[in-house]
C-alpha cells in the first residue's frame, strides 16, 4: 500500500486521522496502524467509504491501495481482450474470404460443369440448330396455350400441364437423342431419322397448339393447318394414299 500518497490525500482534504477513525467506526489508534502500514489492512467495506471522504479517483485509488497492480491487470485484460477481439476479426475474415473463395471456386465448377453438360446434350441432339429451336418453341406456345384453356375453361388438364406433361417433353428429349445416335453411329447417314423424329414432334405439338387455340376461339388459318399436317411425313403419305384411292 502507498502510505505517502494516503497521508498526503488526507491532508489535502484537511482530515486528520481521527476524522477518518470517526468515518470507518474504529479507533484512533486502528487508523493510524493501518495508515502507516505498508500492507494494506483496510477491508473491502472501509476502503469504498474512503473513497468518498478523500474523494479517490479510481487511479488514485488503485495507487494507494493496490500500488497500481489493479490497473496492470485490467490494463492486460483490456489488451487481451483487444487481441482477442482483433484475432476474431481477423479469423472472421479469413473465415470470410475463405468462404468467398469456396463459394467463387464452386460457381466456377458449377459453371464450368453446366457448359460441358449443356455441349454435351447438345452434341446428344445433334446440335441446337433450326428445327430443335422450333419445337423447343412450339413446346413452351403448346404449354402456355394449354394453361390459358385451363383457365378458361375453369379446369386442370393433368394430361397436358402435370408432371406427366413435363415428363413426355423430357421423353421426347430423349427420343430426339436415340434417332441421332442412330443416324451417326448405326446406319451412318447424314441426319434422316432424327429429321424425321423432329417433324413428328413438330406436327403434334403444332396440332396441339392449333386445338387450344381453337377451344379458346381462335380462328385457324387454313394455310398454317396445312403446314403443320405436312410435317409428319406419315399423314402426307397418308394423304397421298387417300388422293390416289379418290
Amino acid at each position: 500500500m502507498n502510505v505517502r500518497l494516503l497521508k498526503a490525500k488526507r491532508v489535502e482534504r484537511n482530515l486528520r486521522q481521527k476524522d477518518l477513525a470517526k468515518a470507518l467506526g474504529i479507533t484512533e489508534k486502528a487508523m493510524c496502524h493501518k495508515e502507516c502500514s505498508e500492507e494494506n489492512k483496510f477491508k473491502a467495506a472501509e476502503m469504498l467509504i474512503l473513497i468518498d471522504e478523500l474523494n479517490l479517483s479510481f487511479a488514485e485509488f488503485d495507487a494507494i491501495f493496490f500500488n497500481r497492480e489493479l490497473t496492470k491487470r485490467l490494463r492486460k485484460i483490456k489488451n487481451r481482450n483487444q487481441t482477442e477481439i482483433k484475432a476474431g476479426e481477423d479469423g472472421a475474415d479469413n473465415i470470410r474470404s475463405t468462404r468467398e473463395k469456396r463459394k467463387v471456386i464452386f460457381q466456377n465448377i458449377m459453371r464450368k460443369d453446366g457448359m460441358n453438360m449443356a455441349n454435351y446434350i447438345i452434341g446428344l441432339l445433334g446440335g441446337f440448330d433450326k428445327m430443335i429451336c422450333a419445337l423447343a418453341v412450339f413446346a413452351v406456345m403448346n404449354y402456355i396455350t394449354a394453361i390459358l384453356v385451363a383457365i378458361v375453361e375453369k379446369k386442370w388438364i393433368k394430361r397436358k400441364l402435370g408432371l406427366k406433361a413435363i415428363f413426355g417433353k423430357i421423353g421426347i428429349i430423349v427420343l430426339i437423342c436415340v434417332a441421332n445416335i442412330i443416324d451417326t453411329m448405326i446406319i451412318g447417314n447424314d441426319s434422316t431419322i432424327r429429321t424425321t423424329v423432329i417433324s413428328f414432334y413438330l406436327s403434334k405439338e403444332g396440332f396441339a397448339i392449333l386445338d387450344n387455340l381453337e377451344h379458346l376461339g381462335v380462328p385457324l388459318p387454313p394455310i398454317i393447318v396445312k403446314i403443320i399436317k405436312q410435317l409428319n411425313s406419315e399423314e402426307n403419305s397418308e394423304e397421298d394414299i387417300e388422293e390416289n384411292n379418290d
